[in-house]
């Protein structure tokens, strides 16, 4: 069974058998890349901006396997409630404290998770950094998927901090024992 929803940052994947091999799905799948410019900060804008930016969500989902979102801004109850509204949406998110700022949200398409035996989910900087592995039914094999809102504002040294994260998350490669 998939997992969803969000994991808090400085959690550790579980160890890895010596033989799990980053995987190649029998079917290749789609990713895209979406900056929103506030998905969930449309709330105060007026409704139908919010409704055109959750219909352009509902069409990026249903057109490819994995939607990448920065920039949602909100919290974590913007996310539930939009994913109690509309079915086909389930995916994992990161919010910062501050819901005017940040926010990055993954969705796997349905088909997609039904061909997975888990997901798991790893926050590595609070609105800022995530990572999804993808793990096949024999847990040999894991994808990663790392979405990453890069504020230009964020000092080179934090910047640098954030990869070093990344890196440090993504060895060794496959986490699905």
């Amino acid at each position: 069974s998939s997992s969803s929803g969000s994991s808090r940052h400085g959690s550790s994947w579980p160890p890895l058998p010596a033989d799990c091999r980053p995987f190649l799905p029998a079917q290749r799948f789609s990713i895209v890349s979406w900056n929103a410019r506030s998905l969930f900060g449309a709330i105060v804008a007026p409704q139908h901006a919010l409704k055109a930016k959750i219909r352009f969500v509902i069409k990026l989902v249903q057109q490819r396997d994995i939607v990448c979102i920065q920039e949602a801004r909100g919290s974590e109850e913007c996310f539930r409630a939009l994913e109690r509204e509309v079915f086909q949406l389930k995916g994992f998110a990161s919010f910062m404290d501050n819901p005017h700022s940040g926010g990055c949200i993954i969705y796997v398409k349905p088909a997609l998770r039904a061909t997975l035996s888990d997901i798991r989910h790893r926050v590595l900087a609070e609105g800022r950094i995530h990572i999804i592995v993808l793990c096949n039914h024999t847990h040999t094999h894991a994808a990663h998927v790392v979405n990453i809102h890069s504020d230009p504002g964020i000092p080179i040294r934090s910047r640098r901090q954030h990869l070093d994260r990344v890196r440090h998350a993504l060895l060794p490669r496959a986490q699905c024992s």
